[in-house]
């Protein structure tokens, strides 16, 4: 999964060692999903070590000519791990996806403790992570999930409210106080106070969504 998503993306790319720092700070700041950058670094560590064509690992047809050729992009992935060894000791990183089949069994003792006053598709410019679409029972559901620096995780779910587009925020621990959960929102992505308004607790209307 690692090398392959490396592939992909720096397929079109002069590979050049702007692209190893830019490459290495992604893996930092924005792990793959379910993945540490622990689990990043020693897939990296395994590929090279292997006996495998890594540059065929996504099986990229004949026509993409500026593909890297294996030495080439063996040669990425030890600059890559070279660069991520001189970045220690890591930082934690803002957020990280988890994957969507966690909803909604993970999160049925959930509270919403915020309202993103946006549609999906633009909150995703606030976590560089895409919604994915999941069916919840009768509803048809956009839903990101994330475990932000604090250890907090939180759905981001919509639609939740009958005719609106705006994204819930929904805290796995119904415990948290909600003024927590949305601090650890605001430092863990690029959401504001100006585009999250709180829920109250005592705010029963539709707790389940629409």
């Amino acid at each position: 999964m690692v090398v392959g998503t490396l592939l992909y993306a720096v397929k079109f790319e002069r590979r050049d060692d702007a692209l190893v720092d830019r490459m290495a700070r992604g893996l930092v700041e924005e792990p793959l999903r379910e993945l540490t950058l622990e689990d990043e670094y020693q897939a990296i560590v395994e590929a090279l070590a292997s006996s495998a064509t890594l540059s065929d690992v996504i099986g990229m047809p004949d026509w993409v000519r500026t593909a890297p050729g294996e030495e080439e992009f063996r040669d990425f992935l030890r600059r890559l791990r070279d660069r991520l060894d001189a970045m220690r000791p890591w930082p934690t990183p803002p957020h990280r996806e988890l994957d969507e089949s966690r909803w909604p069994a993970e999160y049925a003792h959930a509270r919403v403790v915020g309202r993103i006053k946006m549609r999906y598709v633009d909150a995703q410019g606030k976590v560089n992570y895409v919604f994915f679409s999941v069916q919840d029972g009768d509803l048809k559901r956009w839903v990101l999930i994330l475990r932000l620096r604090s250890g907090d995780e939180v759905a981001l779910v919509a639609p939740w409210w009958p005719d609106s587009k705006h994204v819930a925020v929904l805290s796995r621990d119904p415990d948290r106080p909600p003024s927590e959960v949305l601090a650890a929102l605001f430092d863990g992505t690029r959401f504001t106070s100006e585009d999250v308004e709180p829920v109250p607790p005592n705010d029963v209307t539709n707790p389940r969504g629409a």
